[in-house]
């Protein structure tokens, strides 16, 4: 005769070799990547060696990065002579694209051109939210300007993959050749900035000199998170250690050690 257990030993079998889990917690989420944009509204902005003029080239360039469809939280940066915080991070791009029209070098009170001061204003807010990286769109970094960006950036001498700062994305929108502003005949013209200079001070804070707008996108802030998972608890194993009495039961002259199994 059958035993009267074995039905019950193959149920529990079955179940454990299906797979059986419970849902657990899923991990936390994690905050979006965080672009800062810096953007340069010093007169030289105004020159019309691009077309219509550098500072509305940077505005539509801008404009252009709020229709990719990338889930990032976006913080805007102004800078003449000082730095100015006017955007804190935020999804809402509908904002952004209400308030980039207008921003033009006259909106600026003090009249100037400070990247380093937009830099070190974007690390002290924001440099311990990542993955994050800063856009500074300019048309131009001078010597004593990249020092001081490469002295006041965190981690220095410290491999980049083993460091929270963020990455330092470079918008040059400049001509290759000296430009004098329209209006300003007496005044000297505008040097042409130094590629080579400013894509190394790109490379060592991790990021890279764009001078060609169509390659700019936002995923070049470092790849997007993937949505998190939800956690489940297997219950498989627990099953199969329910078997092993049964296993017990199935040699001759073995109650014994079921007894030793079962009473502890």
């Amino acid at each position: 005769a059958t035993p009267p257990w074995r039905p019950l030993a193959a149920l529990l079998m079955i179940l454990a070799l299906s797979g059986p889990a419970l849902p657990g917690a899923a991990p936390p989420q994690a905050a979006p990547p965080l672009d800062i944009w810096l953007l340069d509204l010093s007169r030289s902005m105004l020159a019309t060696d691009l077309s219509p003029d550098r500072a509305t080239r940077a505005r539509l360039l801008l404009q252009a990065q709020l229709d990719q469809p990338q889930a990032r939280r976006i913080a805007l940066i102004l800078f003449a002579a000082d730095a100015y915080l006017v955007q804190p991070p935020s999804e809402d791009r509908e904002a952004l694209r209400r308030l980039l029209p207008d921003l033009r070098p006259d909106v600026m009170p003090i009249a100037g051109s400070a990247p380093e001061r937009a830099v070190q204003l974007a690390l002290a807010r924001f440099a311990d939210q990542a993955p994050a990286r800063l856009l500074l769109v300019t048309d131009a970094i001078t010597a004593p300007q990249r020092d001081t960006i490469r002295a006041s950036w965190p981690c220095r001498g410290i491999s980049l993959l083993r460091c929270r700062a963020p990455r330092l994305d470079i918008v040059l929108l400049s001509g290759d050749a000296p430009v004098r502003l329209a209006g300003e005949p007496g005044r000297p013209r505008l040097p042409a900035p130094d590629r080579a200079a400013i894509a190394a001070l790109a490379e060592e804070t991790g990021g890279r000199l764009i001078t060609d707008p169509q390659t700019l996108t936002l995923t070049s802030a470092g790849p997007l998170s993937a949505p998190p998972q939800q956690g489940w608890h297997e219950l498989g194993p627990f099953l199969l250690l329910l078997l092993l009495p049964f296993a017990l039961l199935a040699r001759r002259g073995q109650l014994w050690l079921l007894l030793a199994v079962l009473l502890p």
